[in-house]
């Protein structure tokens, strides 16, 4: 064997690797060749080498806990805001829904719950590991508003008082960003159980989601049907609890 083999063999496998005859060939050329018996010995001591464990799991890093099941996770974020709802309506008391015509309020029911369904995957895949971002929270945010908007102008009149309007708005908008504000705390906090890729998105769609529960209270508590009162009052709820929502998830979970 020529050193030009001996170092061929010796990169591939350390003296104490090899078998057979390629073993004996290299033994016979290190016993007359100090130079490979050098290379030898260098590639024998990185092999038995120790490497402390630290140098491939840092302590800083903490293991990554899997993401809970989808139907688990998702069930979870449906039924938060329609729970914060029923809190909400049974703190101001159930007021509204009855005075719904009935074909309004089977399609009020209709559509929010298609609304829900359609929030709560769209959450899911903002915080699913690996999931693509496909649509941006502020546009999940506007085309919600914009459905409201459409169901209230083609449902209800536009004949607004004199007197109270924005008082009575005020009262609704108030009344349904808490509830959504409860929904979105607890969201948020179930939201820690996976990964948000696009932070801020990932906010837009939690405001949305949340300002669902708003909208479902409103809808139980409040008996006034008439147009500028549902814009300005159920409305707003979508667009101020998904705005505060994403900014204040910036702060307190890190979503930028």
């Amino acid at each position: 064997m020529t050193c030009h083999d001996v170092s061929g063999v010796l990169a591939e496998r350390p003296l104490t690797a090899l078998v057979g005859n390629q073993r004996g060939e290299v033994e016979a050329h290190l016993a007359q060749c100090a130079g490979c018996c050098g290379v030898a010995e260098s590639v024998d001591g990185i092999t038995r080498m120790s490497v402390p464990p630290s140098l491939f799991t840092p302590k800083e890093i903490a293991p990554v806990r899997p993401m809970p099941p989808r139907i688990w996770f998702v069930g979870v974020a449906f039924v938060v805001p329609l729970v914060l709802a029923v809190l909400g309506v049974w703190w101001k008391g159930a007021y509204g829904w009855n005075v719904l015509p009935g074909e309004s309020a089977t399609l009020y029911a209709l559509l929010g719950i298609a609304a829900m369904v359609a929030l709560t995957l769209g959450f899911y895949r903002q915080f699913k590991p690996g999931a693509r971002d496909t649509i941006d929270g502020r546009a999940a945010m506007a085309v919600l508003l914009l459905g409201f908007v459409a169901f209230a102008a083609v449902e209800f009149g536009w004949h607004p008082k004199a007197e109270g309007v924005l008082g009575s708005a005020w009262r609704c908008l108030s009344f349904g960003v808490e509830i959504a504000a409860g929904a979105a705390l607890a969201l948020l906090s179930w939201a820690r159980q996976g990964f948000a890729p696009n932070p801020r998105s990932a906010a837009y769609w939690t405001g949305a989601l949340a300002s669902m529960a708003g909208m479902i209270g409103l809808a139980i508590h409040c008996p006034n049907l008439e147009l500028s009162h549902l814009l300005m009052g159920h409305a707003s709820v979508i667009l101020v609890a998904s705005c505060l929502v994403a900014w204040a998830a910036r702060g307190l979970f890190g979503l930028r």
